[in-house]
C-alpha cells in the first residue's frame, strides 16, 4: 500500500510541478506568473466574462490569489471589469483585445505542450485515463470530506 501512495503522490506532483515550469516558462515573456496564464485562459473561454468568485471556483485558485492576478492583468491592459453592478463581487472580468491576442497565443502554447506529452495515447485511451483521474478526484473529495467530519 506504501509503495501504491508513493508512486501516486510522487508522480502526481512531479506533474504539477512541471505544468507550473511549462506555465512560468511561457509567462515569463510577458512578465507574468502561471497563475496569470489561468486566468486568461479562463476568459478566454468565457467570453461573456466571470466575477472574481467564479474564476477562484473554476480555476481553483483561493479569491486572494485570483484578485492579485487580476489586479495585475488589469494594470498591464489585459483585462478590465465592466462597471454595470454596484457591488464589486458581481462585475464580471473580461479580457481586452490585447488581452484575447495574448491568451490565444498562451492557448496556442498550452495546446502544443499538451500535444508533445501526450499524443503517445489514442482517444481511448486518453478517455480512460481522464475517467480514472476524475473518480480518483471524486474519491478523495469525499474521503477529505469524511475525515473533515470526524
Amino acid at each position: 500500500m506504501k509503495e501504491r501512495f508513493d508512486r501516486f503522490t510522487n508522480a502526481i506532483a512531479a506533474i504539477y510541478q512541471d505544468i507550473r515550469k511549462i506555465k512560468q516558462a511561457e509567462m515569463s515573456r510577458y512578465d507574468l506568473q502561471s497563475g496569470h496564464a489561468d486566468c486568461l485562459h479562463l476568459l478566454l473561454d468565457h467570453p461573456e466574462g466571470l466575477t472574481s468568485g467564479e474564476l477562484a471556483e473554476v480555476s481553483g485558485m483561493d479569491k486572494a490569489a485570483v484578485s492579485r492576478y487580476m489586479k495585475v492583468l488589469e494594470e498591464r491592459g489585459y483585462a478590465v471589469m465592466e462597471k454595470r453592478d454596484e457591488k464589486i463581487y458581481r462585475r464580471k472580468w473580461k479580457l481586452t483585445k490585447e488581452g484575447k491576442q495574448t491568451a490565444r497565443h498562451i492557448q496556442r502554447r498550452i495546446d502544443a505542450a499538451v500535444s508533445a506529452v501526450g499524443d503517445f495515447m489514442n482517444e481511448k485511451q486518453r478517455a480512460q485515463l481522464y475517467d480514472v483521474l476524475e473518480q480518483i478526484v471524486a474519491n478523495i473529495d469525499d474521503y477529505v470530506g469524511q475525515v473533515n467530519d470526524r
